[in-house]
């Protein structure tokens, strides 16, 4: 009795194997799905005070932007500032006189900026974009007399922190940071921090 080897074939199927990998990736495209539907441009940005130095633990420069809004502290009736539950001040919005919300823009170390409101933005952006692009031209400046590089060759080196009021508009702090990168500065940070 001789059995007959060589003519039995043995073939796979790969019938279950596909079946998986399909499950796998329609699971992973229904993951990327929800994902994306979690991702908003309304970004909630804390309440601002004003701008304060910080002093860098290494030898690059920090530039410290707020974008405010005008508030004014609580009063209670009895004469004593509102607070939150955990000890907070309350500080509400301060109007002009047709209602609209008052933005300033301050640069740490100056206080040469004015009130202005979302109707006339383009007033505080000017001013935003002119003091950006001097201080780019200090900067470039100072890290000229440091390298011994022309000024207009010279990288710079200082990061800038953006801190922005919880009811600033998304928009007026997007251009803030397209501004910093025309004006050549490698990092932009915002920084959110609890008002006191």
């Amino acid at each position: 009795m001789a059995a007959n080897v060589g003519s039995d074939k043995m073939d796979l199927n790969l019938t279950p194997l596909l079946d998986v990998v399909m499950q796998l990736i329609m699971f992973f495209m229904m993951c990327v799905n929800f994902v994306a539907d979690q991702v908003s441009a309304n970004v909630l940005l804390p309440t601002s005070l004003s701008a304060q130095e910080i002093m860098p633990k290494t030898d690059v420069d920090v530039l410290v932007i707020n974008v405010e809004i005008k508030r004014e502290v609580r009063m209670n009736p009895n004469g004593t500032q509102a607070r939150t539950p955990d000890g907070r001040v309350i500080r509400d919005v301060v109007p002009d006189d047709q209602g609209r919300k008052q933005y300033k823009v301050i640069f740490s170390g100056y206080d040469e900026s004015k009130w202005f409101t979302e109707d006339n933005e383009a007033v505080g952006l000017d001013y935003a974009q002119r003091k950006l692009a001097a201080l780019a031209k200090d900067y470039r400046k100072k890290e000229s007399l440091r390298t011994g590089k022309p000024s207009d060759q010279v990288e710079l080196r200082t990061v800038v922190i953006i801190r922005a009021d919880v009811e600033a508009r998304y928009g007026l702090v997007v251009q803030m940071i397209a501004q910093c990168t025309k004006e050549g500065f490698p990092k932009v940070e915002i920084r959110a921090f609890a008002a006191q």
